[in-house]
């Protein structure tokens, strides 16, 4: 299993693609090693990042790449129910509505995709004084 955490996506995108990562995640992933993205983890694993700069700034990185490692045709926004980010998260949830590939994630969510066909699980909600 590969667990990606989470962190600012256009930092994380920028490591991946300065390391090499990018050019083998594809086929580490192709040949059957599961692919776990965590909040920042989870959204370079779909299409791009546009978007999600209205949530995190991409100007912390020195070169901004806004297409994502494509592991999935999905775009996918995490903590969609997070009230620290609410304002943000409105403005990111209405620019990608319409969108069919857009896999809206509540923090106790999580993607489970195979072969492109995937499905959300839905955990409990920690209680209010530990979130």
């Amino acid at each position: 299993m590969l667990w990606v955490m989470g962190g600012n996506p256009f930092n994380l995108r920028e490591a991946i693609e300065s390391s090499g990562f990018n050019t083998v995640i594809a086929d580490v992933v192709q040949d059957g090693v599961v692919f776990a993205g965590e909040s920042a983890g989870a959204c370079i694993a779909g299409t791009d990042l546009h978007g999600v700069e209205l949530v995190d700034d991409p100007e912390y990185a020195e070169h901004i790449i806004w297409d994502a490692l494509n592991l999935s045709s999905h775009y996918f926004l995490p903590h969609a129910d997070n009230e620290s980010m609410r304002p943000a998260m409105e403005q990111l949830l209405a620019v990608h509505k319409n969108n069919p590939q857009t896999v809206i994630l509540n923090d106790n969510q999580v993607w489970i995709e195979n072969n492109d066909e995937g499905r959300i699980i839905t955990g409990a909600k920690p209680p209010a004084n530990m979130e």
